[in-house]
């Protein structure tokens, strides 16, 4: 898990971390360019140590698994972990939890490459995500670890 120990699900160097990328993202003019990072670094920490510290722990053992594979760039990982977390904090009435998970691994899929489609207008930089890669290399170290 990712805690420190105190509160929050966050580490202090992946607060930083996450500030940074905002950062580098949200180009802003003059004096306010020379600040936000460190607005961006006040927000995250705040959020983190005094909204999601209130969270169940399994809740936040869980959240703390999904940041370390976003952060990691694992986004098969990330993206399962995401709808593994929906589908146990939501509940479609006559719907079981195999097609929850269905729709909201696909509702995340979506999301994510919205995100991607977003940040690639917005820098100009195109972004390829390595899935098939990690998906033959979580199979090799699947098959490994069999006896």
């Amino acid at each position: 898990m990712a805690t420190t120990g105190t509160t929050g699900i966050l580490t202090p160097a992946q607060e930083s971390q996450l500030a940074v990328w905002l950062d580098d993202l949200v180009k802003l003019k003059g004096f306010w360019e020379l600040i936000d990072g460190y607005i961006f670094k006040i927000l995250i920490t705040l959020l983190d140590d005094k909204g999601l510290d209130k969270l169940k722990v399994d809740l936040k053992a869980q959240l703390a698994k999904l940041v370390d594979a976003a952060l990691a760039g694992q986004v098969d990982v990330a993206e399962q972990l995401a709808t593994d977390i929906l589908v146990g904090l939501v509940q479609i009435p006559g719907v079981d939890s195999t097609v929850e998970g269905l729709i909201f691994g696909a509702a995340i899929q979506l999301a994510v490459a919205a995100i991607i489609s977003k940040l690639q207008v917005k820098t100009g930089k195109v972004f390829t995500l390595k899935v098939a890669e990690a998906k033959k290399a979580a199979a090799k170290a699947k098959k490994a670890n069999r006896f």
